[in-house]
């Protein structure tokens, strides 16, 4: 199977989210009690003041389903007319039932095409959100998105922490690391911790333009490995 081949049968992914509130008290009363007691469950200290809870709460709820909302969704895949080229489109909605509609037709045709998913920890992060999402809002889930009950030979994903890792799993692997080791441009990166900030100053436009930099990114780096 030639490079290009491969190349061409790969959709990169990339969900960028925000808490689902900005403020921690915002949080209705049942998901106060339960995120405190995640929290607490986290920490030694049994009276967390109102300042650590609401760090708390900025440090996590944005990687938690539970917890978050999904602001921005980006796909790329190589233009079938130019290998050389990315086509890339994203959905970023103040919305996520309708980023998540949208995002379902291309996940149909990744299973229906048999195609492979690609991103940065795409297994703990991205797919894992879609999941849990596609089940909150009671979406026909797509086959690619159950990594349950299945070998690991037998998933069609490609996630870049585990081509970096190489085999060895002692140390983290950390995005931000990766972009530094090639040297890429960051000056337009969002690290994920700051897309709150950027979400709730309605900075929609940034967030879009970064996570259609990321699928660059992912690009970029998959080329290098394989």
């Amino acid at each position: 199977m030639s490079k290009i081949y491969h190349m061409k049968n790969i959709i990169y992914l990339s969900v960028k989210t925000a808490p689902k509130v900005r403020i921690f008290n915002d949080l209705d009363k049942n998901d106060i009690s339960s995120f405190l007691l995640h929290a607490f469950r986290h920490n030694d200290d049994y009276n967390l003041s109102d300042s650590a809870i609401e760090k708390f709460w900025n440090m996590y709820a944005y990687q938690m389903a539970e917890y978050n909302k999904i602001v921005s969704v980006a796909v790329g895949v190589i233009s079938d007319n130019d290998s050389e080229k990315l086509n890339i489109k994203d959905y970023t909605n103040h919305d996520e039932f309708i980023i998540l509609k949208s995002i379902s037709n291309i996940l149909k045709k990744v299973d229906s095409m048999g195609l492979s998913l690609c991103g940065y920890n795409i297994k703990n992060f991205d797919i894992l959100q879609l999941y849990k999402k596609f089940i909150k809002y009671d979406i026909e889930m797509p086959h690619c998105l159950k990594l349950y009950n299945i070998k690991p030979w037998e998933s069609n994903i490609i996630d870049i922490v585990d081509l970096w890792r190489n085999g060895q799993y002692s140390k983290a692997v950390y995005f931000e690391d990766i972009l530094s080791f090639f040297g890429f441009d960051v000056s337009d990166h969002i690290y994920n911790e700051d897309i709150s900030s950027y979400y709730y100053d309605n900075n929609l436009i940034d967030i879009a333009k970064s996570n259609i930099l990321t699928i660059n990114y992912y690009h970029q780096i998959l080329s290098k490995i394989i």
